[in-house]
């Protein structure tokens, strides 16, 4: 089941008796919390909706009495089980003994930081909460929406390519945004709040390398290097890129897949340590294609 699907089941009050959700994002995992325990009002709450962390949580069988007693006000009790994979074997195979026969008066969700192994996946819907870029996008635009701001295209696109996989950074970065106190957002806004005053010659660079300008890469390089953070260049260039492979006349064939490869060796090179000058040996690289 996709995320998508997910917010449908949420609409309908989570009608089957197990869930799985799982994402490597432990904000989608929040995220997903907040959710579910919105779904009872707040003066219930404390009542009808238990969460648990398996990493330091009552015993498994404590749990699944829990599920078994019934909820207050006559509703169905929610409890939630964080860190599923954490659990030992023979714990997961008191869960996958419960789900044979769960309890009416209960909805059981597990969350994990990854998939289900076979008895859990066989027992529970399973729902990855993981998020397309399309779907990141969209969840951006309405999140702006919901503070009664416009991002333009280009601000999403710059937000995601620099916040990369984090979508917490990524909420954050958008937040701030949101606190400019304008009704449009645009990518000059965004680059301001990402690179501070150094913002100018950060989108000066990427401009340079695009237009293949060896000097003036180098020499707006050396003017602000010691200001600058390796993952916000890096997710500049990325963007600037990106727009350009949009509109790729007058460039040669396979172009755009040179660049893309050396973005993402450099990615790996800055993640690993695996070079002394990751950004000047991609500058030099991509000035080469």
């Amino acid at each position: 089941m996709s995320r998508r699907q997910f917010l449908k089941e949420l609409q309908n009050g989570l009608p089957s008796p197990l869930y799985y959700l799982h994402a490597k994002d432990s904000f989608l995992v929040k995220e997903a919390v907040d959710l579910i325990g919105g779904l009872v009002p707040e003066e219930r709450r404390e009542f009808n909706v238990m969460v648990y962390d398996a990493d330091s949580a009552a015993p498994v069988h404590a749990v699944l009495d829990v599920l078994n007693t019934p909820g207050f006000f006559g509703e169905r009790r929610i409890v939630m089980m964080r860190n599923t994979q954490s659990l030992k074997k023979r714990d997961v195979k008191l869960l996958a003994g419960y789900a044979e026969n769960p309890s009416p008066g209960s909805v059981f969700v597990m969350l994990s930081l990854k998939p289900p192994d076979r008895l859990l996946r066989d027992a529970a819907r399973v729902v990855s909460l993981e998020m397309s870029q399309q779907e990141t996008r969209a969840w951006l635009m309405d999140l702006g929406r919901q503070r009664g701001v416009e991002l333009t295209p280009d601000a999403v696109g710059l937000l995601m390519a620099t916040a990369g996989n984090d979508i917490g950074a990524l909420l954050g970065a958008a937040e701030n945004a949101f606190l400019l106190g304008k009704s449009r957002i645009d990518a000059d806004d965004v680059s301001g709040l990402l690179h501070g005053p150094a913002s100018f010659s950060v989108f000066s660079l990427v401009d340079a390398l695009a237009a293949g300008d060896k000097k003036r890469v180098f020499r707006i390089y050396a003017s602000v290097r010691d200001s600058l953070d390796t993952h916000a260049v890096l997710g500049a260039v990325n963007w600037k890129y990106s727009e350009l492979s949009k509109r790729s006349a007058g460039r040669r064939e396979g172009y755009f897949a040179d660049v893309f490869r050396c973005l993402a060796e450099a990615d790996m090179k800055v993640k690993t340590s695996g070079g002394e000058y990751p950004l000047e040996d991609l500058f030099v690289r991509l000035l080469r294609i």
